[in-house]
């Protein structure tokens, strides 16, 4: 890793957390809550949860093929993409990616509308 590399990691890192430790949450409703919390790290979001959700992929790579699949609290839309990088996506009918957070889906549109 470079140095300008190592210092945009660091700065994504910090503004990543402070997002999740610092910055205030607004809102009445749940919905805005999130959204007030989400926000801020969206950007970031996958590669700063990379670390914590270290076991995600070997979850997913268990998934069974076939049927309905809802990614409940599906965010960003890392789960689907990685099926559908392993071509496993054509094997469900449906998929349904739900999420409260509007910063997180539309990174999830992004990523479809880039993938196809």
């Amino acid at each position: 890793m470079g140095l300008i590399s190592a210092i945009i990691w660091l700065f994504n890192e910090i503004q990543t957390m402070y997002h999740i430790m610092l910055s205030p949450i607004r809102g009445i409703t749940h919905k805005e809550r999130l959204e007030s919390f989400y926000a801020g790290q969206a950007k970031n979001y996958d590669s700063y949860r990379k670390k914590l959700l270290a076991c995600r992929k070997t979850l997913l790579d268990k998934l069974p093929f076939g049927g309905i699949w809802v990614d409940m609290g599906g965010g960003t839309g890392f789960n689907i993409e990685y099926i559908a990088q392993l071509g496993r996506l054509k094997y469900y009918t449906k998929v349904y990616l739900v999420d409260l957070s509007p910063s997180l889906l539309q990174i999830a549109v992004k990523r479809i509308e880039e993938n196809g």
